[in-house]
């Protein structure tokens, strides 16, 4: 299981997600929480596990 930090303005973030779920099985996204001061940008926290090879291969294949 992993645990990722993505941090930036909230569509890189969201963009971010979705690579992230191409390659792993997202299995939990945080609301995005605003990073301190006058920062525009966000964080998530995202907890995933590797997909199998054989399920990377379905996924790339529907690309």
């Amino acid at each position: 299981m992993l645990s990722v930090r993505l941090i930036g303005l909230p569509d890189d973030v969201a963009a971010g997600v979705d690579r992230l779920r191409e390659t792993f099985e997202v299995i939990e996204v945080s609301s995005p929480r605003r990073c301190r001061g006058e920062s525009a940008r966000v964080r998530v926290y995202v907890m995933a596990r590797a997909l199998p090879p054989d399920a990377r291969d379905a996924l790339a294949g529907k690309q």
